[in-house]
C-alpha cells in the first residue's frame, strides 16, 4: 500500500507525509499492552485524528508479548490487533516498533535471557526473528501500517560500550538483516525502517547507516543529548542539529524524523514552540520524509521507568487534560504548510560536505586516532556555516560523486586513503572548488593544497586568526598537527601565536582552499556570542568567493536558511526559514533582483522573484 519514491512515501500515486506522534497511553504508559484500557486508546485516536494527523508510532514491549522465549501472550496478541482497527478507525496510520533499547529512561531486554547478547548471540538472534515474523503475522492483515521499526536506540541494549564501534558493526548488521528478513518473509511488501539515536550519526556506536539493511533510516534527535555546545532551545546551534542529522542521514538512504521534541519542565512552552517552528521546516529542507513528535499527551501514570524520569513525563504535544501546549498549533501549522511547501521544486545542491571512508571505518586498523565525534563535530559546523551563507549543501558518502558538485568542503580531513586522494586530486584538476581543513597530523593533500611540511608540532591551546582582515578565535583542541609551507600554494591567512597558515592553490582547472589545523572542531565551545558567530559566517563567505563559486542567493542576515526552488508556476521563488526567535530584516539577492524582506521569528516564508525588485 505504501512504497518509496525518490526518498518520500507514496500511498499508491500520490506522496504521502507521515506527521504525528509516538504514542502511549498516558493513563498506562509503557504498560499499555498488559493494562489493556482501549476506552483510553480510543479516545486519544480520535483527539489525534481531530487535530489532522495522520501516522502514530507505538513500542511493543518485547517481555509482554512473549513473556519466555518462545511463548507468546495470547491477550497481547490480541491487543496488538484491536489497536491497529482503533487507528485505522480514526484514519492513523502506524508504525509497530519490535524491539525497545530505550524509552523515557527504561530499557526493555528480552525476556528470560539475561546476560545473553541479542546481537551476537545466533540464538538470541533466531528468537527476535521468530518475534518479528510472529508481530508481522498480526499486523499485515491491516492496511493501515506504514511500516514497522525493528529497533528504538538499539544501540542501549549493547552489553557495553567495548561493544560498539568497529568490530562489532558485522554483528549488528547480521542482526538487522536477519530481522529485516523475518519481517519480509512474511509480508513481502512492508517496508521497514529502524529508530536510531543520535549516536549512530555523531559517534560510532555500531548502527552504521551504511550497514543497516532498512529502507529507510529514522532519527532521533534532541538538543539536550547533542555532545555539541549547544546553548540553548533558542539558539540556531539547537534549530540545526536536527536538519543537520537528517541531512546527513540521507547520504545513505530516505530518512524519517521519528521522534524529535522538548521537555515542558525544561523551557517555556513558548520557545518549544518556536523550535517545532524552525526544526520541522528546515529539516524538510534537509531531506525529512516525515515528522513524529515525542509525544503526544504529558503522562500521569508513575509506572516504570516514570517513577525514576520524571520528566519524561512533560513531552507531550497536549496536556494530560487534552489541553493544547503552542507546540501543538506549530506542528498544525507545518503539516498544512506541507502541501505547499511540496508543490516547490528545489534546485539541486551544488555544494557538497564529503564523509570520508574512515568516519565508518571497515576495519579497526583503519580508524585513525581522531574519534567519529571529532569528525561529527566538524561536519555540523560547516553544515552550519554553509546554511547561514545561503548555500544549498548536502552530505554524501562516495568520493566519486565529488564531480556532481560545483564545490566540495572537506572539514576535519585525517586519514584519507589513497583512492580518496586521487579522486579529489582529480576533481580539482578538472574544475572543482574543494575547501579543506586538516584533522590531524596523517595527510597525503600535500599536492592538491600546493604545501609541504615543515615540522610536527603539539597543538593544545586556542588564539586567534588573522584571516580576511578579521580575527578568528579559535577553541583549545589538543592534538598533533604538521606545520606547513608553500609549494606553489598562496598563502592567505596566519595566526601569529601558533604559526598557522592558510593556503589558497590553483591545479589544473581548479582551486583549493587549505586550513592546516580543525578550524570548524574549534567553534565547538560554550560561549559563542553573536558578533563571533557572524564572524565565523563571513570566513566562509570569504572561502565561497576566493574559490570562485558563483552563488545563487546571497544575504545580509545569517540567522535565515534559504533554498532557491520555482512554483507551481515554474517561477524562481526563494524558500526561508528563520532559525531566530526574534524577528529578522535581510537584503536578498536572487535572479539579479534585490528584496527586502522582514522574517517573522522562526517561521518560514516563500518570497517570489518574478515582478520588480526592491532596491
Amino acid at each position: 500500500m505504501y512504497s518509496l519514491k525518490n526518498g518520500y512515501f507514496y500511498k499508491g500515486d500520490k506522496i504521502f507525509f507521515p506527521c504525528g506522534f509516538n504514542y502511549m497511553s498516558s493513563e498506562t504508559g509503557f504498560q499499555i499492552w498488559k493494562d489493556w484500557k482501549p476506552h483510553f486508546i480510543e479516545r486519544d485516536m480520535e483527539e489525534i485524528s481531530k487535530h489532522g494527523f495522520n501516522t502514530i508510532r507505538i513500542l511493543l514491549l518485547w517481555p509482554d508479548f512473549e513473556p519466555s522465549p518462545g511463548k507468546y501472550s495470547k491477550d497481547v496478541l490480541e491487543h496488538l490487533d484491536e489497536f491497529a482497527r482503533i487507528a485505522g478507525k480514526y484514519n492513523l496510520n502506524l508504525i509497530p516498533t519490535l524491539f525497545i533499547g530505550w524509552g523515557s529512561g527504561g530499557r526493555w531486554g528480552p525476556p528470560g535471557c539475561e546476560g545473553r547478547d541479542i546481537f551476537k548471540d545466533k540464538g538470541m538472534v533466531k528468537l527476535q526473528a521468530s518475534h518479528a515474523r510472529k508481530v508481522t503475522s498480526i499486523l499485515k492483515s491491516h492496511k493501515n501500517i506504514l511500516a514497522i521499526d525493528i529497533g528504538s536506540e538499539p544501540a542501549s541494549l549493547l552489553l557495553s560500550d567495548s561493544d560498539r564501534g568497529t568490530i562489532n558493526y558485522r554483528y549488528i548488521e547480521y542482526w538487522a538483516g536477519e530481522i529485516v528478513h523475518a519481517v519480509k518473509e512474511e509480508d513481502p511488501d512492508c517496508l521497514v525502517t529502524i529508530g536510531t539515536d543520535h549516536t549512530s550519526c555523531v559517534r560510532d556506536n555500531g548502527f552504521r547507516y551504511d550497514k543497516l539493511p532498512v529502507d529507510f533510516l529514522c532519527v532521533h534527535g534532541y538538543p539536550v543529548w547533542s555532545p555539541f555546545a549547544i546553548e540553548g532551545l533558542n539558539s540556531y546551534r539547537a534549530s540545526y542539529y536536527i536538519p543537520f542529522m537528517t541531512n546527513f542521514a540521507f547520504a545513505f538512504k530516505p530518512v524519517m524524523l521519528e521522534e524529535f521534541g522538548f521537555f515542558s519542565i525544561m523551557a517555556q512552552d513558548d520557545r518549544i514552540a518556536h523550535y517545532f517552528d524552525v526544526v520541522t521546516h528546515s529539516s524538510y529542507l534537509n531531506k525529512s520524509n516525515g515528522w513524529l513528535s515525542w509525544c503526544w499527551r504529558d503522562i500521569e501514570t508513575e509506572a516504570y521507568p516514570y517513577k525514576f524520569m520524571p520528566q519524561e513525563k512533560t513531552l507531550g504535544a497536549v496536556r494530560a487534560d487534552f489541553s493544547p501546549k503552542p507546540q501543538i498549533d506549530s506542528f498544525k501549522e507545518f503539516y498544512r504548510d506541507l502541501e505547499g511547501i511540496a508543490q516547490l521544486k528545489f534546485d539541486a545542491a551544488d555544494i557538497g560536505i564529503y564523509i570520508t571512508d574512515s568516519y565508518y571505518a571497515d576495519e579497526e586498523h583503519m580508524k585513525s586516532w581522531r574519534s567519529t565525534e571529532e569528525m561529527a563535530t566538524s561536519y555540523y559546523y560547516s553544515f552550519m556555516l554553509l546554511k547561514a551563507n545561503t548555500m544549498n549543501c548536502e552530505f554524501f558518502k562516495s568520493v566519486e560523486d565529488a564531480r556532481r558538485y560545483k564545490a566540495v568542503f572537506l572539514p576535519c580531513a585525517h586519514n584519507l586513503n589513497i583512492n580518496e586522494i586521487r579522486t579529489l586530486e582529480k576533481y580539482v584538476h578538472e574544475g572543482g572548488e574543494l575547501y579543506l581543513s586538516a584533522g590531524g597530523y596523517l595527510t597525503g593533500y600535500e599536492k592538491i593544497c600546493g604545501v609541504k611540511a615543515l615540522d610536527v608540532r603539539l597543538y593544545n591551546n586556542g588564539g586567534e586568526m588573522d584571516i580576511f582582515d578579521k580575527k578568528l578565535r579559535l577553541g583549545a583542541v589538543k592534538g598533533h598537527y604538521i606545520t606547513y609551507i608553500q609549494d606553489g600554494a598562496e598563502i592567505i591567512g596566519t595566526s601569529g601565536q601558533n604559526k598557522t597558515n592558510c593556503f589558497i592553490n590553483r591545479i589544473g582547472k581548479g582551486i583549493s582552499f587549505f586550513v592546516p589545523v580543525p578550524i570548524e572542531r574549534m567553534m565547538d565551545r560554550q560561549e559563542l556570542f553573536p558578533d563571533e558567530w557572524r564572524t565565523w559566517v563571513d570566513f566562509y563567505n570569504n572561502v565561497l568567493d576566493k574559490i570562485g563559486y558563483l552563488r545563487k542567493v546571497r544575504c545580509d542576515n545569517s540567522m535565515l536558511e534559504i533554498m532557491p526552488a520555482r512554483d507551481v508556476s515554474d517561477n524562481p521563488c526563494l524558500y526561508i526559514v528563520n532559525h531566530s526567535d526574534k524577528e529578522e530584516k535581510a537584503l536578498v539577492e536572487f535572479q539579479d533582483k534585490k528584496k527586502k524582506i522582514t522574517a517573522m521569528p522562526c517561521k518560514s516564508m516563500v518570497i517570489e522573484f518574478k515582478g520588480k525588485a526592491e532596491e
